[in-house]
């Protein structure tokens, strides 16, 4: 599968939100996540009385996110499941709940636990769909999408991905960063039914939005234009291709670093259109960098783990 964003699916806030809870989303959606989780961290402890019990469930999801956009998927995992603890017992915390499951699910996902991150994000959807929540189902359908892609059920995922646009247009409030990710979604789904120009087009949707509502040097603009660069790579543009892989490893380097996932699979990909295009010997050098660069990183976390994941939960 291509480098796709998973879509997070935002808490959903009353106007009595605590001024932390969004001053840590904020900072957390501009890929501030170091900053995000010091204000959080504190925040969730049992010894805390700063947030009602709904408000630290709805901590402990941001909390979550910003540990899952480290690519930290244990630490992310024991949030969200912290979360889910208290907000699945608040029956009029069902939306968030939902939230929480969906983006739980996404961890499954990106760890490769297919079948139960679609056992989550369909649980969410049908959360969402019984609270009439459109934005929700919409989240929810898109991640479903991306399970079904990786699943290689492109029949499940068209579905999933008609259901994300129909409620679309009964969600004009959706989050922006949302709304581009869900982009990245459709095009992700355009490549896989071999449709490269449809796939350009929806990567651009991503690209402008993101780019209007955060400016040009965005981190996951660097998504975005790898994505780009692939759909470009199949049509045979391999100049343009590479124009885009190479933004975009530049903006991923400079906001998420060389070590960071979404960086290694940016850079793979670019390895691929450079062997497509007959620069083999370039292409076999940047698949060595990677591959070794992710093979150190799983070595370094395992050699730091005295405490087992389980521990965590």
């Amino acid at each position: 599968m291509p480098l796709l964003l998973l879509v997070l699916a935002a808490p959903a806030f009353t106007q009595t939100v605590p001024p932390q809870l969004l001053q840590a989303q904020q900072l957390s959606d501009r890929g501030q996540s170091s900053a995000a989780i010091a204000i959080l961290e504190p925040l969730v402890q049992e010894k805390s009385h700063e947030l009602t019990e709904a408000d630290r469930g709805i901590a402990w999801n941001l909390l979550g996110s910003a540990y899952r956009n480290k690519d930290d998927y244990d630490k992310a995992r024991h949030c969200y499941e912290a979360a889910v603890h208290i907000l699945s017992a608040m029956p009029t915390e069902q939306a968030n709940y939902a939230a929480v499951l969906d983006n739980l699910g996404g961890v499954e996902e990106l760890t490769g636990q297919y079948d139960a991150a679609k056992t989550l994000q369909t649980r969410a959807k049908r959360l969402y769909e019984s609270v009439g929540n459109h934005t929700g189902i919409a989240i929810a359908s898109s991640n479903l999408t991306q399970v079904a892609l990786n699943q290689h059920d492109l029949a499940t995922a068209r579905r999933n991905m008609e259901v994300a646009f129909r409620q679309l247009q009964l969600a004009p409030e959706i989050n922006p960063d949302n709304l581009a990710a869900i982009y990245t979604v459709k095009g992700a789904l355009a490549r896989s039914e071999q449709d490269f120009h449809a796939a350009i087009a929806a990567d651009q949707q991503a690209i402008d939005i993101w780019t209007r509502n955060h400016g040009p040097e965005f981190y996951k603009l660097g998504v975005a234009y790898s994505l780009r660069g692939e759909a470009y790579g199949m049509l045979g543009d391999y100049r343009q291709a590479i124009s885009d892989h190479q933004h975009a490893l530049t903006l991923l380097e400079e906001r998420t670093g060389r070590n960071s996932q979404a960086y290694l699979k940016a850079e793979l990909a670019y390895a691929y259109t450079l062997r497509r295009s007959g620069s083999k010997q370039e292409a076999t050098r940047l698949e060595k960098e990677a591959k070794t660069t992710r093979a150190n990183i799983r070595t370094q976390q395992c050699s730091g783990c005295t405490i087992s994941a389980e521990s965590f939960r």
